[in-house]
Formats: C-alpha cells, sequence, structure tokens
C-alpha cells in the first residue's frame, strides 16, 4: 500500500521535469561552448583586434 501511494503520487513532478529540461538545456551549452570554443575565441579576438586598429586610427585623427 505504501508503494502503491508513493508511485501514484505525481506532486513534485512537475519540479523533476523543469530540473531535467534545465539540465538537458545546460548539457546543450556545455557542449556548444566545448565545439566551438576555438572558434569563439578566434572571433572574439578578431574583434577586439579590429576594435583596437580603430581606436588607434580615431586617436590619429
Amino acid at each position: 500500500m505504501v508503494f502503491r501511494r508513493w508511485f501514484e503520487d505525481s506532486s513534485g513532478a512537475t519540479a523533476i521535469e523543469y530540473a531535467l529540461l534545465a539540465f538537458g538545456i545546460g548539457l546543450m551549452v556545455v557542449a556548444a561552448v566545448f565545439l566551438m570554443g576555438n572558434d569563439l575565441g578566434n572571433l572574439f579576438n578578431t574583434i577586439g583586434d579590429r576594435a583596437a586598429d580603430v581606436a588607434a586610427r580615431d586617436s590619429e585623427l
């Protein structure tokens, strides 16, 4: 009887579903950063270098 009531109780199901959803999204973000980490780093370095070049040209004017 105790196990039957425990299996039929769904009061915490929503919280567990949200936790699993958040875990899945977090896992996808980690995988994306891991797979594209070097490309993203290179992109930000390129943007920083170009911004520095523009700032240097503006200071010469």
